[in-house]
């Protein structure tokens, strides 16, 4: 029997102006009730254009933004500014697949800051999790990170249309908005879903138990191959 999906509150750290949408929109607009949205490394000689593009949730979901002003391709800093976390805040953030030192960065802030749940980083182009070399660098260079991590698939048949049309908001990245929903159906394939379409998270299993109070109903599914290691994992669907 399937429970309601109850809409709560979301901090989220993301790299650059587009992470978020590429990798976990499908997800995050069906259960973001309001969403902190920290973005690390948002200075770019593309700054403003990206984030006047990236508003395109401020139109779907309740955002409250926060830019740390990193220089991109600048990796950790010496210190992190204090962030505001909201009060029983689901935290989310990059799993650093891909060889990004800001997404790695960033990877590292969110577990910092109390974060169990990791998205898949998923690129506009054929690199990331859309990459096999990407993948195996990933698990060569993230084996004890991963040593704790389940997969769960999230269908997300019910909001593809969102994450199409927040997409297609990037236009000074890509009009390929083609490819990363590609890859999303291709990642249904990957955990062997009925469904067409499905995110990819990394989780801990106390990350999988809020996902759990969040009302997904996580169901078995295969191991997966994933670069040099397997992980057990889990399917789920937003509604």
């Amino acid at each position: 029997m399937q429970t309601k999906m109850l809409r709560t509150s979301v901090l989220a750290l993301q790299s650059h102006y587009d992470d978020l949408s590429l990798s976990a929109s499908g997800m995050i607009s069906a259960v973001a009730g309001n969403m902190t949205l920290v973005t690390t490394h948002s200075a770019s000689h593309q700054t403003r254009e990206r984030r006047t593009e990236d508003a395109i949730l401020d139109t779907m979901l309740s955002v409250s933004r926060y830019d740390l002003d990193l220089p991109e391709r600048s990796g950790r800093p010496e210190r992190w500014p204090d962030i505001p976390t909201p009060a029983r805040s689901i935290i989310l953030g990059p799993a650093a697949v891909g060889r990004s030192i800001d997404h790695l960065a960033t990877s590292e802030l969110a577990e910092i800051m109390g974060a169990d749940i990791f998205w898949e980083d998923v690129a506009f182009w054929g690199i990331y999790g859309m990459s096999t070399d990407d993948r195996l660098d990933f698990t060569m260079r993230r084996r004890e990170w991963l040593s704790n991590k389940r997969i769960v698939h999230v269908a997300i048949d019910a909001t593809v249309e969102h994450k199409r049309a927040i997409l297609h908001a990037y236009k000074s990245q890509s009009v390929d908005v083609w490819r990363p929903l590609r890859y999303a159906w291709t990642c249904a394939r990957e955990a062997h879903l009925k469904a067409s379409f499905a995110e990819r998270l990394f989780v801990t299993e106390r990350g999988r138990s809020i996902l759990i109070e969040t009302g997904f109903d996580l169901s078995p599914g295969p191991t997966i191959a994933y670069g040099q290691t397997t992980l057990s994992s889990e399917w789920c669907k937003v509604r």
